[in-house]
């Protein structure tokens, strides 16, 4: 027997089994169990070598069975998924899941549904994202009375506007196309300065108010019948929406005003209304630091974009033209104009012209000279556009 060939001992009894020397119990041993009676009879001895080869082929017939089974057989599991599907489901194992994504790519999968659900529709708590990120007007307020020391960790607000800056700076071959990303976040911009529509009762209150700082003492020791906010509270919301103002002037809200109206080229469109809106709410108030930081920035440019933007979009308004508003107005009053000739249709840029002269206007709120004297002579520009 050769101890190398793993198949020898089958060899050794098939040579044995048609062999007519006899077979002695050394021999028979190599093969047989350890313990087993042994016959020194010839023909016992081949029979015990034919009884281990049947049980040997019979171990062996097993061990292919379960390695082979039949399928013809009963009770045999007949497989019930197709290679195809198998293959589908190996794919499916060797699929990443979206957890082990990059985390950029996960990001870009929900932004549009990001934007879709949260900025477009839910119409509330916009402003709180600001805070969120930054930090409140009354956690400022700590800060400074207790001189804590100013985190070092990046602002998210402040990445997120020198992105829209860079945006807005890349040449493009007309008008910069509407971002409804940026819309959304100047929105939200918008609303944490309290909105851009001012209300009412401010300005028609503005005159009771300088009325109120002449005849106050007067008030304060009648009593007064009249209900609103205390003194305090008017200073105290003063200085909040002051606050905010300069929260977000801080991150470089203003020049990124500047840097969008230039990129609109005088075309009216929402982006260009929303950016208006968050220039009114930002300058709301006649806020001095926010005006000088736009001039400084003007200057410093000397961008001549943002003067041929507002020219053209005044002269694209067409509420402007009084000679075709007095005629629509006569042809609604003979009664042709019985679908609404003189409404929408004739008004539908009202509001951007409203936003536009408002802006203009709040640039120089507070007799700022200095604003008012570059918007008329634009003084150390290449050219000056007559706005």
């Amino acid at each position: 027997i050769d101890p190398s060939d793993d198949m020898s001992w089958q060899h050794y009894l098939y040579s044995k089994l048609g062999s007519k020397k006899a077979v002695t119990g050394r021999e028979l041993a190599l093969v047989d169990t350890p313990g087993a009676k042994h016959s020194k009879d010839p023909h016992l001895a081949a029979d015990q070598l034919v009884e281990r080869i049947i049980d040997m082929s019979k171990v062996l017939f097993g061990l292919h069975t379960i390695d082979h089974p039949s399928g013809q057989q009963k009770g045999v599991w007949r497989s019930c998924v197709s290679s195809q599907r198998k293959r589908a489901v190996i794919a499916c194992f060797r699929m990443i899941s979206l957890h082990s994504l990059p985390r950029h790519r996960a990001m870009n999968i929900f932004l549009k549904t990001y934007s879709d659900m949260w900025l477009s529709v839910e119409n509330v708590g916009h402003e709180q994202l600001i805070e969120d990120n930054t930090e409140s007007f009354e956690e400022a307020e700590k800060k400074r009375t207790g001189d804590e020391e100013a985190d070092g960790r990046p602002d998210p607000i402040n990445q997120l506007v020198t992105a829209f800056s860079r945006a807005a700076t890349t040449e493009h071959g007309g008008a910069m196309k509407e971002d409804s990303l940026f819309m959304d976040y100047a929105f939200i911009f918008t609303q944490s300065n309290g909105g851009a529509e001012e209300d009412e009762e401010e300005e028609g209150g503005g005159e009771g108010d300088a009325g109120g700082e002449g005849g106050g003492e007067e008030g304060a020791g009648g009593g007064g019948g009249e209900e609103g906010p205390s003194i305090h509270e008017q200073e105290m919301e003063k200085q909040k929406l002051l606050f905010q103002q300069q929260r977000l002037a801080d991150r470089g809200v203003a020049e990124m005003i500047l840097l969008y109206i230039s990129a609109c080229r005088g075309e009216q469109t929402q982006m260009v209304l929303k950016t208006l809106k968050l220039g009114i709410s930002i300058l709301k108030g006649g806020n001095v630091d926010v005006q000088m930081r736009m001039l400084k920035h003007l200057k410093d440019k000397k961008d001549v974009g943002f003067f041929i933007s507002i020219a053209g979009l005044m002269n694209s308004f067409s509420v402007l033209d009084l000679d075709a508003f007095e005629r629509n107005q006569k042809a609604e009053g003979l009664g042709a104009g019985a679908e609404g000739t003189t409404g929408e249709k004739n008004m539908h840029d009202a509001e951007i012209t409203c936003a536009v002269f408002r802006f203009i206007q709040l640039l120089c709120e507070g007799h700022n000279l200095e604003f008012q004297n570059y918007l008329r002579t634009q003084a150390g520009n290449t050219t000056t556009v007559n706005v």
